[in-house]
Formats: C-alpha cells, sequence, structure tokens
C-alpha cells in the first residue's frame, strides 16, 4: 500500500506500485478544495486518466467536479447467466453485426422494448417521468433528442465489448460491457464547460456548487439510468432473438464503475461498489475474462473494488508498440473477428495481469468463481 499526503487530505492507494503520472494525479486531488473531507481510497488497478485518475473512490461533497466521472457515465459490465446454452460463435458474431450497432454507430429505430426493461430495471420509477428528463436534458444541452433515444442499444468502441464467457462447470454467461454513449460525453461536457465558466482556477478539476452542482446530479442520475438500460437492450436483443429465451428467465450481475453512488454518497472512478453481500463482475481483458465475486463492504476501502485489470499503456503507446501477430496469439482459443490493427490498443498486453489485480482483492472481494473467454466481440472507436 502506498500513501499520499497533499494540501487538504491524504490517500491510501492499494497497491505498491503507482505509475508517477496517476500519482500526480492523485497529489492535485490531494492539494484540492474540494476533497478536504472523507476518504480518499484507490483501488489497486489505479492508472492515469484524462484529467482524472482510474480507480479513484472518495465522498461526493459540496464541491463537485464533472471531470472526476469524465465523459463515460454510468459504465458498467453485466453478466446474464446463460446455463449450459451452446452458443454457433459465427452466427452470434453475424448476429451482432447486424443487429448491435458498435463504433459511433446508433439504431435505425428507437427500441420497442425500453418501457418494459425500464419497469424491471427501476421498479416504482416512472418511464414517462425518465423520458420527460431525456427531452429536458436534450433541449437544455442541444442534444439530437432522435439520435439519442436510438443510441439505446448500441455498444459503441474502445474497450467496450460483448463476450461468451465459460465458468468451472462449463456454464455460459453472456457478458456485455458499455455505457451511456454520446448522451453521457455531452451531459459531462455541458456540466465541464460550465464548471470552467464558475471555478477556472484549477484546469480540469473546476467545481460546481449550489444549484448548478445538483442540477449536475440530476443529469447525472438519468445518464447512469440510461447506460444501464443501453446494456440491458443489447442484452434482450441477444437473448430473446439470438438465443430465443425469455428475458426476465435470465438470472443477472452487474457492477457500474464509473458513477456516482446515490446510495452511500460515494464517487467511483475506474471502481466498483463492494457492499458486504453484494455480488460482482470485475474484467481482466480480451483474453483472461472476468471474475464473479461477492463484496466484502471493507469501510476502508470505501465498500469499494477495482473495476478490471487497469492499463499498462495509452492507447496511442499501444498503437505504436503492440505486435500484431503477438495480439492474434494472446487470443488463442477465444473466437473472435475482432482482432485488428484498428483494435490493437484493446490488446491483453495494454493491460495488467490479471494476477496482479487478484493479488490484492482479498480485503474487498471474495472470489466464486472465473469466467473464461470463449467469444469475444470488440469494435474500434
Amino acid at each position: 500500500m502506498v500513501e499520499l499526503t497533499g494540501k487538504y487530505n491524504s490517500a491510501r492507494i492499494f497497491c505498491d506500485e503507482v505509475e508517477s503520472s496517476a500519482r500526480q494525479q492523485i497529489l492535485t486531488f490531494l492539494d484540492h478544495i474540494a476533497f478536504s473531507n472523507g476518504k480518499i481510497r484507490i483501488m489497486p488497478d489505479v492508472h492515469a486518466g484524462a484529467g482524472a485518475v482510474i480507480g479513484f473512490t472518495g465522498p461526493l461533497g459540496e464541491k463537485v467536479i464533472p471531470n472526476i466521472i469524465g465523459v463515460d457515465i454510468g459504465c458498467g459490465v453485466a453478466a446474464w447467466d446463460l446455463k449450459d446454452r451452446e452458443t454457433d460463435f459465427a452466427a452470434l458474431d453475424h448476429f451482432i453485426r447486424w443487429e448491435i450497432p458498435s463504433g459511433r454507430n446508433v439504431r435505425k429505430e428507437t427500441s420497442t422494448e425500453l418501457e418494459f426493461l425500464f419497469g424491471r430495471l427501476f421498479p416504482g420509477k416512472s418511464y414517462a417521468d425518465f423520458l420527460s428528463e431525456i427531452k429536458r436534458i436534450c433541449l437544455t444541452q442541444k442534444q439530437d433528442r432522435p439520435r439519442v433515444m436510438r443510441s439505446i442499444g448500441s455498444l459503441g468502441g474502445g474497450n467496450h465489448f460483448i463476450e461468451i464467457d465459460r465458468n468451472e462447470r462449463g456454464e455460459s454467461f453472456l457478458v456485455i460491457h458499455c455505457g451511456s454513449r454520446n448522451f453521457g460525453l455531452r451531459v459531462a461536457l455541458f456540466h465541464q464547460h460550465l464548471a470552467r465558466r464558475k471555478t477556472g482556477e484549477m484546469k480540469g478539476l473546476e467545481y460546481l456548487t449550489g444549484q448548478n452542482a445538483e442540477n449536475y446530479k440530476a443529469d447525472m442520475r438519468i445518464a447512469q439510468m440510461y447506460a444501464a438500460l443501453n446494456r440491458s437492450v443489447i442484452a434482450f436483443l441477444i437473448l430473446e432473438q439470438f438465443y430465443g429465451g425469455r428475458y426476465a428467465s435470465f438470472n443477472k450481475i452487474e457492477s457500474v464503475h464509473n458513477y456516482i453512488s446515490f446510495e452511500d454518497s460515494i464517487i467511483r472512478k475506474g471502481a466498483i461498489s463492494a457492499r458486504k453481500g453484494e455480488s460482482v463482475i470485475i474484467p481482466f481483458n480480451m483474453a483472461e475474462g472476468c471474475i464473479l465475486g461477492e463484496g466484502k463492504g471493507n469501510e476502508d476501502w470505501n465498500c469499494s473494488a477495482p473495476h478490471g485489470a487497469g492499463r499498462t499503456m495509452s492507447r496511442t503507446a499501444a498503437r505504436k508498440q503492440l505486435d500484431m501477430d503477438k495480439f492474434k496469439k494472446s487470443m488463442g482459443g477465444v473466437w473472435t473477428s475482432s482482432v485488428s490493427r484498428s483494435t490493437i490498443d484493446e490488446a491483453p498486453a495494454a493491460y495488467k495481469k490479471s494476477a496482479f489485480i487478484l493479488k490484492q482483492l482479498e480485503p474487498a472481494v471474495t472470489i466464486n468463481s472465473f469466467l473464461k473467454p470463449v467469444y469475444n466481440f470488440k469494435a474500434a472507436e
């Protein structure tokens, strides 16, 4: 463990090696008045991010910095238990490429299942109110509402993926990683721009207060719901149209890793909730799959856990340094049509080995099973 102290606070980092750029980002946080209260805890998959360090957990205070969560609001990973269903990987790959828009593409029409899925995700909440909030945000932020709605059920690119994984018993899982798409990006940029106008003295860490902070949190709630709905629409299409099952019959585990938890007022940037008894899923990389586990509710960790393996190099560095033949070889045993020069920044070599994170997990998570990928789909940005 590494401890750092700044002007207003100190932080514990739950690993022994921290790259200098990540260390500097953390120290910048600790010198910021917005972080003057509460526990700052950094997860073991720590690495420098665009504006904010990945692996951050800390309290939600009166001064709210939009750039902490950043643009991929509500991003998370969810797994649906397929039990012993068999999968024709070539057929699934064709289905995904035909039915699930990826990269910057969106659906041709708004999904007809949104209200049904919203009701399952958010029982007791009004779908009409959700649509009204989407309309308000789009009007305020000059977003294209029809495109926003047609983006629900699209994967995106970068580190987002669709996988079929298998556990030690041979049971299969559909695993989906994606977020709030361009809608969340535009929400983040809108409030970050406002923060710059209000408090421009700390570049990249400008904050909102008062009603402006409340407005940001209100938009965050909607963007986080939007991201969860996005994952569910993708799953619904695959589970019902490809596998021929009933969506409601599949058990799901989900961990969100870029969000504000309004239940415990914790900000998690590249970190997941791991409250006592809470089911968690933590992915590693394209070749090593995920773990399923249970949170221990470790208060010193802010009841949190790492969200993945963490990168060892930036996307730019990966594109320059990684070898295509080694990328292909590292994916041996995984059916994929996604290994290409355009996705090499997502090669397993761009991430820390799973063994590194597994060594650090014991205080936060009980590991129940390992999921190994047998199919992977990933698109370029």
